[in-house]
């Protein structure tokens, strides 16, 4: 078997481990063709670049938030932010974060977001105008003096994450 070949098996066990609906879509066969194989590898490389895209590291979230990594750390301990292990290395999603600090009830939201969200699904749904949040972004609700609780019963309701 060639180095490509062990890559693309890699890449495929992380899809298995990521996204099960989307191999029930796709096939899961482990001789699944190689067509099926490439769209596989491309699909969890297209997801790390995501993930990577979307969150920072303890260093780049410190400095965005005016903090230090300490202060950073004891906050992910007190559960007031939240991390995402991405190649078991925890990061920070950015969307918690604004240049006056954390973003006011992150914990509060936290602790709506369904199991196993992933963080391109959040970071959508925080993104898009709601109605709920006079017509802002959940983001721009919140920074705008808007009701955390409010966002986080929205988060909670999200039928599929």
């Amino acid at each position: 078997m060639s180095e490509d070949d062990h890559s693309l098996d890699a890449a495929i066990r992380e899809i298995l481990m990521l996204d099960r609906d989307l191999l029930d879509r796709l096939g899961n066969d482990a001789d699944a063709d190689q067509e099926n194989r490439q769209l596989l590898a491309e699909l969890a490389v297209a997801h790390r670049r995501s993930e990577l895209d979307l969150t920072l590291s303890l260093d780049e979230a410190a400095h965005i938030a005016g903090m230090t990594s300490v202060d950073i750390q004891n906050l992910l301990a007190e559960g007031a932010l939240i991390a995402y292990s991405v190649d078991g290395i925890d990061r920070i999603p950015r969307w918690q974060l604004t240049e006056s600090g954390v973003l006011p009830g992150v914990s509060i939201i936290a602790a709506a977001i369904p199991v196993g969200c992933p963080i391109e699904s959040l970071v959508a749904f925080l993104n898009i105008g709601n109605e709920d949040c006079d017509d802002l972004t959940p983001l721009t609700f919140i920074e705008s003096g808007g009701d955390p609780a409010a966002v986080a019963d929205l988060v909670r309701e999200l039928d599929q994450c």
